[in-house]
């Protein structure tokens, strides 16, 4: 029997079990195209089976890597790392193999299953007559899949059905957070447009304070307002995102530049004294990280691919200040911003 015999009546199985829809459904050899990146490479492949169930708005992805345990230790390990290279595409992901040759290895079922219910995955058995599936039956459900990726998820559903849009939801917050929330993002507006202002855009100058600087629903991230004078930025974080603490706070930001490009004069200004509250930002190709800057490990950014713009920051607190004090902090940073070295 050929590997392939299982995947048109796996692909049946899931659309009768689990729902996937009969008309998206993806197995190779079925004439039509798909493959995405494997693993951590740039090499594409295709999985064995792919279905889609769609319930309430959502498309929720099932993938199935399909192997004959003719060498069972090689087979299964082999399909298991098939597994794990397209993880990130998957809300479920599926083992396969015939009932007969899962059954001759009986001994190894306990370490085999552990393997795979600790990552979540679920086996299939596919009873074989005559080099043909007869029939599909459960051994171990798969579970919800944690580390799914959602942009690799959408990039695998729209290889099939287009681009697509999901809803995504957006909890209520309750009335007293609500409230605290819509506080700290016009406090943050107000500061912006009053002792920012007044400070960095002199003589009725106008800035783009009230722009939205940055947002990502999905990534729940939002910054407001924004002004640039050379390397200087200071932006609005009325929820706390930068450092993930949920504090409003206004940043001062000094750009160094791309630390690929950039790495001699970054080496020398960070290490010279910074003030206690001084952080340092820094973007990869897909994230960004901001941690104080006496855990700066420049050796460890490269080689994690953290690169590219790297910034030093300080925080202005919102809670609790006045027009007048936060002017004279403004006035502060701006001119701890100055004094760092390099082009202004």
């Amino acid at each position: 029997m050929k590997e392939s015999a299982l995947y048109r009546p796996v692909a049946k199985f899931l659309e009768e079990r689990y729902g996937c829809d009969p008309k998206m459904t993806w197995f190779a050899g079925c004439g039509r195209p798909l493959s995405f990146a494997s693993g951590f490479g740039k090499r594409r492949r295709k999985a064995d089976v792919v279905g889609f169930r769609k319930h309430e708005g959502t498309t929720e992805v099932h993938v199935v890597e399909g192997k004959l345990l003719r060498l069972p230790a090689h087979d299964f390990e082999e399909a298991r790392n098939q597994l794990d290279n397209v993880r990130a595409y998957a809300d479920r992901l599926w083992a396969v193999f015939p009932q007969a040759e899962w059954q001759a290895d009986a001994a190894k079922h306990d370490s085999w299953k552990r393997g795979l219910r600790e990552r979540g995955y679920g086996v299939l058995l596919a009873l074989v007559k005559n080099k043909q599936v007869k029939e599909v039956r459960l051994e171990l459900e798969a579970k919800e899949n944690p580390h799914v990726d959602r942009a690799r998820r959408k990039e695998l559903i729209e290889a099939v059905f287009g681009e697509q849009e999901e809803p995504l939801r957006v909890p209520s917050l309750g009335t007293e957070v609500g409230k605290a929330a819509a506080r700290a993002a016009a406090r943050v507006v107000e500061l912006m447009v009053g002792p920012v202002k007044e400070v960095l855009a002199p003589r009725g100058r106008e800035g783009p304070f009230l722009a939205t600087y940055y947002y990502d629903s999905e990534d729940e991230w939002f910054l407001v307002g924004g002004f640039e004078e050379g390397n200087l930025l200071v932006q609005g974080d009325p929820f706390g995102n930068v450092l993930d603490d949920g504090r409003p706070a206004i940043w001062v930001w000094r750009s160094l530049g791309d630390l690929k490009t950039n790495e001699s004069l970054i080496l020398d200004v960070a290490g010279k004294d910074h003030p206690e509250d001084t952080f340092f930002y820094v973007e990869s190709e897909e994230d960004s990280d901001c941690c104080p800057i006496s855990e700066l490990d420049i050796e460890r950014l490269k080689a994690t691919g953290f690169v590219f713009e790297f910034s030093l920051g300080r925080t202005i607190s919102v809670d609790g200040r006045t027009e007048a004090a936060v002017r004279k902090d403004v006035e502060r940073l701006r001119s701890w911003a100055r004094q760092i070295g390099g082009k202004a």
